[in-house]
């Protein structure tokens, strides 16, 4: 999985913060069937630092992620 971020509302240079394959570990069932992905990343500005990022899907969204894959990949 790659992340990037770069500027929002103007023209700018996008960096990578992260790029490595996911683990098992990187993903949480959540108690209401939800999905949160964290990670441990760079920071925006720097390098050296490490944030936490944390994205949370509630089951229907994991389900419409599933559905865009399968739809993609002719299954």
């Amino acid at each position: 999985m790659q992340v990037e971020v770069g500027p929002a509302r103007r023209p700018g240079r996008a960096d990578t913060i992260y790029d490595r394959p996911l683990k098992k570990d990187d993903l949480q069932v959540e108690p209401d069937g939800g999905i949160a992905l964290t990670i441990d990343a760079s920071g925006i500005r720097d390098g050296r630092s490490q944030y936490r990022y944390r994205i949370s899907f509630t089951a229907a969204e994991a389900g419409k992620l599933v559905s865009v894959i399968a739809s993609t990949s002719g299954n």
